[in-house]
């Protein structure tokens, strides 16, 4: 296999194109974003793993950082399983305190 089979095939899987769409639009500032759908799913899942392993604590703060970036409502818990609904509404509430590290 050459060189440019290589590239291609790692270049042209999902993430890296993911990654390239979500760069390409951030520079022009595209108003692209995800089905609200697609967030409370992410959302369960994330939150699932965060509350189930100790070593997926990230999963968490990946749930915090995402309710900051979408600007997801704290109506969108009520839409969450029973499980995880509770900690979606406190993360909810963390994400809306201001943080001048990270905010400015």
């Amino acid at each position: 296999m050459d060189l440019s089979q290589v590239l291609s095939n790692n270049l042209l899987s999902p993430i890296p194109l993911a990654f390239a769409l979500g760069i390409f639009a951030k520079l022009i500032k595209s108003e692209f974003s995800l089905p609200k759908d697609l967030y409370a799913s992410l959302s369960i899942l994330k939150l699932a793993s965060g509350m189930s392993a100790a070593h997926r604590l990230k999963d968490l703060a990946d749930v915090l950082e995402l309710v900051k970036a979408a600007k997801l409502p704290l109506e969108l818990g009520a839409s969450l399983d029973a499980s995880v609904r509770a900690r979606y509404e406190e993360l909810w509430h963390a994400a809306q305190v201001y943080d001048p590290i990270s905010e400015s």
